[in-house]
């Protein structure tokens, strides 16, 4: 493949996209593009494997989502294979939660975020 060149020969653009279709979950592209700043055609490449996300693209992606830039990459833990990422750690009431937030427009995760704060203060 073009990217792999230069590359460990491990790196997968497919299963890179892969990756970030898991993070979408139930969120549509166009949703899911809003939230990460960018525009719904590139989150579509990326899931198809025809391009390649920049590092500040994965950077905020893997900050927004607690994984690590490995995983997201890689499909690999720092801490090793045997690792737990934070995604499969949480609880499912946090799945469902998180979930339903991804489904939210931005007017309206911006007020969640918003009653959050006030709860934990």
């Amino acid at each position: 493949m073009i990217y792999q060149n230069g590359i460990n020969n491990n790196w997968d653009p497919l299963a890179l996209g892969a990756r970030i279709r898991r993070l979408r979950g139930s969120m549509s592209q166009t949703a899911f593009a809003e939230l990460l700043g960018i525009r719904q055609e590139e989150i579509s490449r990326f899931e198809s494997g025809l391009r390649v996300p920049s590092v500040e693209f994965l950077v905020r992606l893997s900050g927004i989502h607690k994984v690590t830039l490995d995983w997201l990459v890689m499909g690999t833990t720092s801490g090793g294979e045997g690792a737990v990422r934070e995604e499969e750690s949480r609880l499912p009431q946090e799945k469902k939660l998180l979930d339903h937030f991804r489904q939210l427009g931005k007017k309206d995760r911006t007020l969640v975020l918003s009653i959050a704060n006030r709860l934990k203060s």
